[in-house]
């Protein structure tokens, strides 16, 4: 009565006399360790019968646990990757609409600048025909100098040459009055 009966098929196997009760319970592992007084040690050990199924049931529960939870963590796996590869694949095609949508800006940037460099030619060759027209035209300038001076020269030339020999004819005619007069005298 003071037994404790660990499963069904042990309940059966002790449902004899006291006497044969006290023997069996002192020789089975179980009621050994309960008349030890460890509870820890009865709940660990094996159980026999319908208990031992249990077991195996558990055990093969378990399994199929844990490999339903690697399924299912394989699945978060691949759907991870999956969503990855999407966005690689999303951020891809946004970086050719980007460039597909800069080109016409590209191209239009380097026509502008061509242009601009076009204007800045023509700019640059019309500075320089006018630079040289300017040249031509200092040089025209510098000999119309020279000339008129040459000419300003030539003239008081010929006009010092015309009052010497005024001078000198009326130097003469003095000199000959002079001498006319002496004769008279």
């Amino acid at each position: 009565m003071h037994h404790l009966v660990p499963s069904t098929t042990w309940g059966l196997r002790f449902s004899v006399q006291p006497a044969a009760r006290s023997a069996c319970r002192l020789k089975t592992p179980t009621h050994m360790a309960a008349a030890n007084g460890s509870k820890a040690a009865r709940r660990k050990l094996p159980q026999q019968g319908a208990s031992s199924g249990v077991a195996d049931a558990a055990t093969q529960q378990r399994r199929s646990s844990r490999a339903g939870q690697a399924t299912a963590a394989a699945g978060r796996v691949a759907q991870a990757v999956a969503a990855r590869a999407q966005a690689a694949g999303r951020g891809s095609r946004a970086d050719r609409a980007a460039t597909q949508a800069a080109a016409p800006v590209r191209r239009s940037t380097a026509d502008s600048a061509a242009a601009a460099k076009a204007a800045a030619a023509q700019v640059a060759s019309a500075a320089a025909v006018k630079a040289a027209a300017a040249q031509k035209a200092a040089a025209a300038t510098a000999e119309a100098a020279a000339t008129a001076a040459q000419a300003a020269a030539a003239a008081a030339a010929q006009a010092a040459a015309a009052a010497a020999a005024q001078a000198a004819a009326a130097t003469a005619a003095a000199a000959h009055a002079a001498a006319a007069a002496a004769a008279h005298a």
